[in-house]
């Protein structure tokens, strides 16, 4: 999208109607891309947040600049809405208390050359109801002892959580948290996201979950990782659930030193109705024989495992087969499975983030 700037008019001011200039000296017309989101917003382009389309025909949105040293986002979460976030001179956004989220709220960096960043410092989101998503975002979340988001004093599941193309720093405690046993965070979507991790945590963490709301886990394009060998389960939801629900997309990610730990998997999901893990970079800082890729349990109806590349530190590098969980066995020859070189040689066509 160009925006154009420049001299238009066949008549000069002053002059006579009859005059007409020399259009020779008409200055050139200036075009400039237009990269902010805020502006394609207002000139009626679309938005997109995951699988989400923002557009000023359908959606009402606010642009919101921090000017002072600190903006709190209390208010946004608490009221619901779409905000465009921008910062002038020193400002920045960040989070001054706990929170509870009653309505859907739509976060979107308005950065042509980075991204915004909102301090949680150190405090909670309660996801009471709705959707909410972050678009542009760096999420600071400052070694919070305490999980980020979660469905604290839940009455009924929550819609949908979405990160589109967003940076998560620290992590030390769950990103997402299933706080009441009898509902969950029926969507989930990570996509082209970065999520850093400095302790031993669960990424997504639905373990408590007992409700079979669950529709869909979508994690694509993303690279999630620690600075050193961390036990971390991305998806967890480890209850024994009586039925398959959740739709299971797990590709084009890159993922190093994580490893899942004894008798769990980096995807350990119960209840789900199909999973695909395909064009995934994954290695494992260390690898034993409890470990797994995907612990699927309740023998889940449909699974593709596919062009992923799985390597490890250990000098034994990766096993001649993979055991995802039970039978499920992921054969080199069949799925592309190789043990490849630390950290990042691979000669499997497509696997990994492509950012």
């Amino acid at each position: 999208v160009l925006s154009r700037t420049g001299e238009s008019a066949l008549f000069e001011s002053g002059k006579a109607r009859n005059y007409i200039r020399n259009l020779n000296v008409l200055r050139k017309p200036d075009f400039k891309p237009v990269s902010d989101l805020y502006s394609l917003y207002t000139m009626g382009y679309d938005v997109t947040v995951g699988d989400m389309t923002i557009n000023k025909e359908t959606h009402s949105a606010k642009l919101i600049t921090a000017s002072e040293a600190n903006t709190s986002l209390y208010n946004q979460f608490n009221n619901g809405g779409i905000y465009f976030l921008a910062v002038s001179g020193d400002g920045s956004f960040n989070l001054h208390s706990n929170v509870t989220a009653k309505q859907s709220v739509v976060l979107i960096g308005n950065a042509s050359d980075g991204k915004i960043s909102i301090d949680v410092n150190g405090k909670n989101i309660n996801h009471a109801a709705g959707t909410i998503a972050l678009k542009n975002i760096e999420l600071k979340t400052g070694s919070n002892t305490n999980y980020v988001f979660a469905n604290n004093n839940a009455t009924a599941d929550v819609d949908a959580f979405i990160l589109d193309d967003c940076v998560v720093t620290d992590l030390v405690k769950p990103l997402w948290y299933v706080n009441v046993a009898d509902y969950t965070l029926k969507n989930l979507t990570l996509v082209n996201t970065d999520v850093a991790l400095t302790g031993a945590t669960n990424i997504i963490d639905l373990a408590k979950t007992t409700s079979l709301g669950n529709e869909s886990v979508i994690i694509k394009n993303c690279i999630l990782y620690s600075t050193s060998n961390t036990v971390s389960r991305i998806i967890n939801n480890s209850q024994n659930l009586t039925a398959w629900t959740a739709e299971v997309v797990f590709e084009d990610n890159t993922i190093f030193n994580l490893h899942a730990g004894s008798k769990n998997g980096l995807l350990h999901m119960a209840g789900a109705s199909s999973v695909n893990f395909k064009n995934n970079l994954v290695n494992f800082y260390s690898l034993n024989a409890t470990e797994y890729v995907i612990r699927i349990w309740k023998n889940t109806p449909t699974y593709t495992i596919e062009n992923n590349h799985f390597w490890a530190r250990a000098t034994a590098g990766i096993p001649s087969d993979l055991t995802f969980y039970s039978n499920v066995i992921v054969e080199p020859a069949a799925s592309a499975v190789c043990s490849g070189k630390y950290p990042f040689t691979s000669n499997v066509p497509g696997a990994g983030a492509t950012r």
